[in-house]
């Protein structure tokens, strides 16, 4: 399984919009669609269950968005929006979601003080891999509620207040029940401490493409399942292990004979 930094994945992101010309706003519909994904598997039917979206300033926010309007008008979940940031700080594909959700009808609210208490799932998010530093204030504050709800929280790409690169967790974190991550994992989810607020870690491809995934610049790689299952030998029939132990004890009982 590959892996990339921050520089990296900011690096693809690049090419894929820039070279490729994909726009950042179908990346994101993509991201979007991957995540609704995982709650359709794992927490589906997704029909009227109550959704709390908690969304920063960002592109992650900006997936956030684009999340609820897709939970709303595809599985009529009942969905609430809770933005750290007022709208007029949105920028650039952030700001096209949040307009196309106003205009599907979703409703946002301001997060302070939101306690989450009569959702059955918390989506977190409010920070992507371009936080660097501790989140304090506000945002901590947020975490703070999310992490004492006791509510599964599924985390956009990486869970909030998380270095992506070494796994710290320097300030407020929020400790994810999953993490829905984009095109490739990240260091911060496998290292330690990352890894224990990350939760279970799915890898979504989004559609960025494949002479970009593949490009020698990344070669970073951790063991997965997959890599042990083309190591290991395939058992015949469920059988091998007494096929094995026969034929160690054939060539220990030979040895034997021989030296006597």
């Amino acid at each position: 399984m590959k892996i990339v930094s921050t520089a990296q994945m900011r690096e693809m992101d690049r090419q894929t919009i820039e070279e490729f010309h994909v726009p950042g706003i179908l990346l994101m519909e993509n991201a979007a669609s991957k995540v609704i994904e995982v709650l359709h598997e794992r927490f589906g039917p997704l029909k009227d269950k109550v959704i709390s979206i908690i969304c920063g300033k960002g592109n992650n926010g900006g997936d956030g968005m684009a999340i609820a309007r897709q939970l709303s008008e595809r599985f009529n979940a009942c969905v609430k929006v809770y933005l750290l940031a007022d709208a007029s700080v949105f920028r650039g594909d952030a700001a096209i979601t949040y307009a196309m959700a106003k205009a599907f009808g979703i409703n946002f609210q301001p997060a302070l003080e939101e306690k989450f208490l009569d959702s059955e799932i918390i989506i977190d998010a409010l920070f992507g891999t371009g936080i660097k530093g501790p989140v304090t204030g506000d945002a901590a504050k947020i975490i703070k509620v999310m992490n004492e709800s006791g509510k599964q929280i599924v985390s956009v790409d990486v869970p909030s207040g998380l270095d992506s690169d070494s796994g710290n967790a320097p300030g407020a974190v929020v400790n994810a029940s999953i993490t829905v991550t984009f095109a490739l994992s990240k260091f911060g989810l496998l290292e330690f401490p990352g890894a224990s607020y990350a939760g279970e870690v799915i890898v979504a491809d989004i559609g960025i493409p494949r002479a970009v995934m593949n490009a020698p610049v990344i070669h970073t790689y951790a063991t997965d399942v997959n890599d042990l299952a083309q190591w290991l030998p395939a058992r015949i029939n469920g059988r091998d292990a007494e096929v094995m132990g026969t034929s160690l004890f054939s060539r220990v009982q030979q040895t034997s004979l021989e030296h006597q």
